[in-house]
């Protein structure tokens, strides 16, 4: 019992290691990787924001100033840089405001390091002048301080989690009240900012819910074509009747009719919308978790660097179970991962994205390459937006375009496809109502499609 306490005590204390520093010491892996995933997003979210500056024309950004900044951040905090290093100096008010560096000499010496703070904004002669606050070497040497005892109590509580004897309890215990203590000391002396929640043993461990993979949606009444309008022959009878859509009928006899329902009707109003933007083929297939639904495309024979839409395919399991569809729609939407009213009738909004997507194929795909320009375009138009710092853009962005619409892997990236699917949805689902970002998007991606593909 001993031996195991010991070997349970060494792998609570130390957490699970996989690197090794450039000083010897063993890194815990998931911290590390927290530190790392928070940090590539960070330089993420500044690239695009200096990006767009440079597009637009600026040169000049002033870095961000923060309490108890590290030494190799201090000779720019609060200071002008420039992005090209072309600007070596900027007249305001009858007097020159001096650039000390350029961004990647900054990088270069420092600044952004692992963990940073400092963020970039945009400055332009006119603006007020940097205010240059002095850097309390003291603060900074506290603040790490404080760093190296959170680690402790972090320590201790795992150990505490990892404690078959009473003993092995007691002494844990112990262990996180001494290093409180200690935390408790130094903040009163310093003044250094307590965090708790970095004395919690799950800091960098936490996990959100799983992103959903499709979007829900609100169609407003149906049209007078709708086959919901009709009665008789059978959802599946009024499809084909109204379209010239190939419906297989395996999976769709086992249908909620319902949600079939709502299927139907989505392809029906965009038959009438766009007569021109046609899936040949609707099936229902096996597809992977959380999809439920697909537009697939093919290269086109005939057109070398063209592309023609394969077949419109819905999740067999979601047709099924429309309990668990609503619910799953009830908290994407209130998770904020699609357009607004998108929870109403989900099953219309789902094949309306994906139409979006027929609609990408029929131009070739061109409109993926626009997004990044469309969204600066728009956002140029909104000079207090492109002066903002990176919070000010990053949450101007998200006002704008859903949660959806990002990279799954890196929530500070624009998903050039999926972005178009959930802007074609928003206009189509909210009209005028849509965001500005998803009617200059939506107007884009119809522009895409050649005029020979809409006879």
């Amino acid at each position: 019992m001993a031996l195991a306490q010991q070997m349970l005590d060494r792998f609570a204390a130390r957490g699970i290691t996989g690197f090794v520093d450039r000083r010897g010491r063993r890194i815990n892996l998931v911290n590390y990787v927290e530190m790392a995933t928070r940090t590539a997003c960070a330089r993420a979210a500044m690239d695009t924001h200096t990006a767009l500056l440079s597009e637009n024309g600026y040169d000049l950004v002033r870095v961000s100033t923060v309490a108890n900044c590290s030494p190799q951040c201090a000779p720019f905090q609060g200071r002008l840089l420039s992005l090209t290093g072309a600007t070596r100096g900027a007249i305001h008010a009858g007097r020159s405001v001096p650039v000390v560096a350029s961004l990647s000499e900054a990088r270069a010496r420092g600044l952004h390091h692992p963990g940073c703070r400092h963020g970039l904004r945009l400055w332009v002669p006119g603006d007020d002048l940097p205010n240059v606050p002095p850097v309390d070497p003291a603060g900074y040497v506290a603040t790490q301080q404080l760093r190296a005892l959170e680690r402790e109590v972090r320590a201790s509580k795992r150990m505490r989690a990892a404690a078959i004897t009473p003993a092995a309890i007691a002494t844990a215990n112990t262990r996180v009240r001494a290093a409180q203590k200690q935390i408790r000391e130094l903040v009163d002396e310093t003044g250094v900012p307590r965090l708790p929640r970095r004395e919690q043993i799950d800091l960098g461990y936490r996990t959100r819910l799983e992103r959903p993979a499709m979007v829900t949606g609100n169609p407003g009444p149906p049209t007078p074509d709708s086959p919901r309008s009709h009665g008789g022959d059978g959802y599946q009878r009024q499809l084909q009747r109204l379209t010239d859509i190939d419906v297989a009928a395996t999976g769709f006899e086992v249908a909620d009719l319902d949600t079939f329902g709502e299927l139907v009707d989505a392809v029906v109003d965009m038959h009438h919308r766009y007569p021109w933007a046609r899936a040949p083929r609707l099936r229902t297939r096996d597809l992977p978790e959380r999809h439920l639904a697909n537009a697939g495309g093919n290269p086109d024979p005939d057109n070398p660097g063209g592309w023609i839409v394969g077949r419109l395919s819905v999740s067999e399991t979601v047709l099924r179970d429309r309990s668990a569809l609503l619910a799953s729609l009830e908290q994407d939407e209130q998770g904020g991962f699609h357009p607004r009213n998108s929870a109403r009738r989900g099953m219309w909004s789902v094949i309306v994205h994906e139409f979006g997507h027929v609609i990408d194929h029929l131009g070739n795909h061109t409109a993926r390459r626009k997004v990044l320009r469309t969204v600066t375009e728009v956002m140029s138009r909104h000079p207090e937006v492109v002066k903002g710092d990176n919070d000010t853009q990053t949450r101007w962005l998200q006002s704008q375009m859903s949660g959806y619409s990002f990279r799954h892997d890196n929530p500070m990236i624009v998903d050039p496809v999926e972005v178009l699917g959930e802007a074609f949805l928003d206009v189509e689902l909210n009209g005028d109502d849509a965001t500005e970002v998803s009617r200059a998007l939506h107007e884009m991606l119809l522009a895409q499609v050649p005029e020979a593909r809409k006879q």
